[in-house]
């Protein structure tokens, strides 16, 4: 009895701290100034975490720039539910001398999650209205008329329609990963990875793969459910990360002073509500119908290797697609995950090619 009584004190205790500390971590957020080699704040740098109001529900935003003079850069992130805040604090804090960076959890998703979201806000619509109020927010606070917008995955699929929907907002937009027709792409990578558990002779593969031939004709949790076992074989045949078998290289890097381990199980909840919800209505875009046209440059940064979102549909897409300027640069040492994979020629490429196209296309 005493032992049951000492075991049950400690399940709750451990409940009770990690709620306590789900909630300190979604509200009281500490991220590091930048400091000068005497030790002392940088005049003109911001870093920030804070809390919006946008559409109505509150948003997590974290800001970090070495100078406010710097462009402003807003990045969306994977998914839907696939915060990068700690990710790219890590390994992409480089960019912070050179913009204004701005990691937004979008609604539903790490520290934006609550469980009192209405399933119907989580939408499309309602996801780029987010973003359009955010960069209002960020052009009245840095003072600027245009932004330099970021997507990856999931994020270079809301990106597009973002920008087409508010073509004087953005300087220059900037995909990786990107889902052109998200379901074809599924239908294409299905087959590749069927495919190679074939050759490999990975029969619990082969049999998980088969099991759900047909998956992307399918709506809502169907749909969810067979996404998921594909893309995880996709993982496993390094579709995901070029010579990876997992995600765990990743895995390892999410936590970050402004990401601490009681955001996980807040995440795993976003991720799940947010692929629940909004993936079965945001896979469904096609990027070669809604959006032919951008009014700003496009720069696209693709792995090499990225089976995810695939690559002849990706390359279609940046040849039919009408821009003032268009450059490609494929990684060859990436797949799905350019800017953590190869950081160092994703940095190159954000600090020399796009200000230099954005330049440009001013000039004329």
């Amino acid at each position: 009895m005493w032992i049951l009584l000492i075991v049950g004190s400690i399940v709750v205790g451990l409940v009770v701290l990690t709620l306590a500390g789900a909630v300190l971590t979604r509200y009281v957020v500490r991220t590091p100034p930048f400091r000068d080699a005497d030790g002392r704040p940088v005049a003109g740098s911001v870093a920030e975490f804070r809390r919006l109001q946008l559409g109505g529900c509150s948003q997590a935003v974290l800001i970090r720039g070495r100078s406010v003079e710097n462009p402003v850069l807003l990045f969306l992130h994977a998914g839907p539910g696939f915060p990068e805040m700690g990710l790219c604090r890590n390994v992409n804090a480089a960019l912070e001398d050179h913009y204004v960076v701005v990691h937004w959890d979008q609604r539903g998703t790490g520290k934006s999650y609550s469980p009192f979201i209405r399933p119907e806000t989580m939408t499309l619509d309602q996801v780029v209205q987010d973003a359009h109020e955010l960069t209002q927010y960020l052009q009245r606070r840095f003072g600027t008329d245009r932004i330099v917008l970021v997507g990856h995955s999931w994020g270079a699929g809301l990106g597009p329609v973002l920008a087409a929907r508010h073509p004087d907002d953005y300087s220059a937009l900037v995909c990786m990963g990107q889902p052109v027709v998200p379901l074809e792409s599924d239908r294409l990578s299905y087959g590749y990875t069927l495919e190679r558990a074939r050759v490999e002779g990975n029969a619990r593969a082969v049999k998980e793969l088969e099991r759900i031939d047909g998956y992307w004709r399918l709506e809502g949790k169907a749909y969810v459910s067979g996404m998921m076992t594909q893309k995880r074989w996709v993982q496993r045949f390094g579709g995901a990360l070029y010579g990876q078998q997992s995600m765990s290289p990743l895995i390892r890097r999410m936590l970050s002073r402004e990401v601490t381990v009681f955001d996980i199980p807040v995440a795993q909840l976003g991720s799940s509500f947010s692929l629940r919800t909004l993936a079965p209505v945001a896979y469904r875009i096609n990027l070669l119908e809604e959006v032919p046209e951008l009014r700003m440059p496009y720069v696209l940064i693709q792995g090499r290797h990225d089976v995810n979102t695939y690559p002849s549909l990706v390359e279609e897409y940046f040849e039919v697609l009408r821009a003032p300027a268009k450059q490609a640069h494929w990684l060859e040492n990436s797949a799905h995950f350019p800017h953590l994979e190869e950081p160092g020629e994703y940095h190159r490429i954000m600090v020399e090619e796009v200000p230099a196209v954005i330049a440009e296309h001013t000039r004329r």
